[in-house]
């Protein structure tokens, strides 16, 4: 039986994926190969030949001219002006109708100019196409139409994105549920899409597929770096999107090398026109500022494009551009969803809320979920600020003092309670002073005290005048 040998990676199939080695070189060489960037501008010299840049080395070259003088290509390019138009050859003591090269200049440049070829001596630096400055109008054009994977215009195509939050943030499923939407509106294609699932269980794996199956994304439970120089090596990489949940199943983020090596071979195919979104998890402990902080080595945040921080309280999920000069996409998007446990109805019933409207939410969402968390933090900060304005720098540091949190910490709570707890208002000399809000519940309470009166009487009990009944405000 003939064995096709038309293409060495099928008829040896199995002895590369016995050495994964030498498939790893062997990939790694033709995509170098294909990447192959010239770094000499070589202007064509008008005569029908091809022109090829002379290198180096040439330069040292001895020529000779007829009668036997002799020079090197280095002194031809120094004295250009004086051995235009001369005839040169390999040999010594050749006759001018010997001779089969003749020394060309044209402006700056200098030629070689033989039967069939020519060599430019003087090429100048240059990168051809790789040169962005070529045609500015074209890439800002290019700019202009940038497109985005997700309806929500968090994450950009031909980018490495990393979308990281605490656990249950709900980044996968916000991820997944704005691709869906982008599918539903025909933006991207559900075919292009690929889901690598390396952190659900058998039943995670199995209603994710059932969901994914619908819209036509593949779904994948293994990742090897290969298969992306595979996907580059074949051309199938251009117009796929990537989304990998979650990377630390691919890397050990607390290992700069292996960090900044994943993140080398994800560039490569972004290069090659690929889109990849990265799945990751936040540190245990929020940041300084109170905000959630990537897990692992600053490289996986320094070497990505955009980074999307995703937070959720109770309803409302907000995803959050946390590296905002690098990329094409929006500042923030805020979503609302279902209280429901079932996968399906849940990435169904995600909306993008927009406008005030939806930044009024998710302030009330926030303050909510930290009264909830905090009441004995915010019970101090009441008694600091007391019956009377305090200053502002008095409060913060008696804070800081007395709760051992930073700075940035403290400020960023005062704020975010601000016009919910207590007020900021300007003072003497452009101080500024927290003073705890009125209670806009008091006449609501002497209404429900009153009632309580009226209920007791008619259970037969007459209350003296100076009886109180107290009603709990919170």
């Amino acid at each position: 039986m003939e064995r096709d040998i038309s293409y060495p990676s099928l008829c040896l199939a199995s002895a590369f994926i016995n050495n994964n080695l030498l498939l790893e070189q062997r990939v790694i060489k033709r995509v170098m190969k294909m990447n192959k960037i010239n770094v000499t501008e070589c202007v064509p010299l008008d005569n029908g030949n091809p022109t090829t840049a002379a290198p180096a080395e040439l330069l040292k070259t001895l020529v000779y001219l007829p009668k036997g003088k002799c020079a090197t290509f280095k002194e031809i390019v120094e004295n250009k002006d004086f051995y235009n138009g001369k005839m040169i050859s390999k040999e010594k003591y050749t006759t001018p109708s010997e001779a089969i090269y003749k020394i060309i200049v044209n402006n700056e440049n200098v030629y070689i100019a033989g039967k069939e070829e020519n060599l430019h001596l003087n090429p100048k630096l240059g990168f051809g196409n790789f040169d962005l400055t070529k045609n500015p109008s074209a890439l800002k054009d290019a700019i202009g139409k940038k497109s985005h994977p997700m309806k929500s215009k968090m994450v950009a195509m031909t980018e490495l994105s990393v979308v990281y939050g605490p656990s249950s943030s709900g980044k996968t499923l916000v991820t997944l549920s704005d691709i869906r939407r982008s599918i539903l509106d025909s933006t991207i294609k559900g075919e292009d899409v690929v889901y690598v699932n390396l952190d659900d269980s058998a039943i995670g794996l199995a209603e994710k597929a059932e969901i994914l199956a619908e819209l036509n994304i593949k779904m994948i439970k293994v990742f090897d770096i290969m298969m992306l120089y595979r996907m580059i090596e074949e051309n199938v990489a251009k117009g796929k999107i990537l989304i990998i949940d979650t990377v630390k199943k691919i890397a050990n983020l607390m290992y700069k090398d292996q960090v900044t090596d994943l993140m080398k071979h994800l560039k490569k195919f972004t290069h090659a026109g690929g889109t990849i979104i990265l799945i990751a998890h936040a540190n245990k402990n929020l940041g300084p500022d109170g905000l959630p902080v990537l897990e692992g080595v600053g490289d996986l945040k320094n070497d990505a494009d955009c980074v999307v921080r995703v937070q959720r309280h109770k309803d409302i999920i907000t995803m959050t551009n946390d590296n905002k000069s690098r990329s094409y996409v929006e500042l923030e998007a805020i979503f609302q969803a279902s209280k429901t446990k079932d996968y399906k109805s849940l990435m169904h019933s995600i909306k993008q809320l927009n406008g005030q409207e939806a930044e009024d939410l998710k302030l009330q969402r926030e303050q909510e979920c930290f009264k909830e968390d905090n009441c004995r933090l915010i019970e101090t900060i009441s008694e600091m600020i007391g019956l009377f304005p305090v200053l502002k720098t008095k409060l913060v540091k008696d804070l800081i003092e007395d709760t051992g949190l930073s700075r940035e910490k403290i400020i960023a709570i005062l704020q975010l309670l601000e016009g919910d707890q207590w007020d900021l208002e300007k003072g003497p000399n452009n101080s500024k002073n927290y003073s705890l809000r009125t209670n806009d519940k008091l006449d609501e309470v002497e209404d429900d005290e009153e009632d309580v009166k009226e209920y007791l009487i008619s259970e037969g009990y007459i209350p003296r005048d100076e009886d109180s009944f107290p009603i709990a405000t919170c």
